[in-house]
């Protein structure tokens, strides 16, 4: 699931989100702009597309595989939880019976909620520049002066360093629902067999 946050033309008419992002982009662009020929363009925008889409498929990769842990937590829990409270008041049944098992239950439900906070929720990423976008920055450059080969090349060049920070946001997002992944695997082996444990050897002591 790839959020959606598009890029807005700016008061200038440029591909970032704001003016100064534009600002930067278009002098660094402009300066850089005869370093480079065509080929050595569309090899970095190749790459770059790859790249990109790499890391898009791994931000969803995380968002499917947190979402289905967290489904498997819930649906767990809550079995676990019906027979707690199925076990709960019935004559002849001591806390030993449902307490640890309602425990482990609400362990699990606290390790979903917590994954799909850090690792399930929307993000506000930019998925690229629409075309509208880039044609106005385009014609700026040709208002400016520029040729149409060398408006082309700052446009081109002026593209590939947002999408630079598009790439570093994505990667922001695949470390960050990686590590809430991680964390709750570890939550859910060690919480497994050590909460409904301690809450036995609690009813057990009382």
């Amino acid at each position: 699931m790839v959020e959606m946050d598009v890029e807005k033309p700016t008061a200038v008419g440029g591909l970032g989100r704001d003016a100064s992002q534009h600002a930067a982009s278009c002098r660094h662009a402009q300066a850089t702009s005869g370093g480079a020929s065509m080929d050595e363009l569309e090899y970095v925008e190749k790459r770059s597309g790859a790249t990109m889409a790499v890391l898009r498929q791994t931000y969803d990769d995380f968002y499917e595989r947190s979402y289905k842990f967290a489904t498997v937590l819930v649906g767990g829990g809550g079995a676990l939880g019906a027979y707690a409270l199925g076990k709960i008041g019935v004559d002849g049944v001591t806390p030993v019976a449902w307490a640890p098992v309602a425990a482990l239950a609400m362990s699990w439900f606290g390790i979903a909620a917590q994954l799909i906070w850090s690792g399930a929720i929307s993000r506000r990423l930019s998925p690229g520049n629409p075309a509208g976008n880039i044609i106005d920055y385009y014609d700026d450059r040709i208002a400016e002066g520029h040729d149409s080969n060398s408006a082309l090349a700052v446009t081109r060049r002026a593209e590939l360093i947002l999408e630079h920070t598009r790439a570093r946001e994505y990667a922001t997002g695949c470390v960050d629902r990686a590590e809430a992944l991680d964390m709750s695997y570890r939550a859910a082996t060690i919480c497994t067999p050590l909460v409904p444990a301690v809450v036995l050897i609690f009813c057990l002591a009382r």
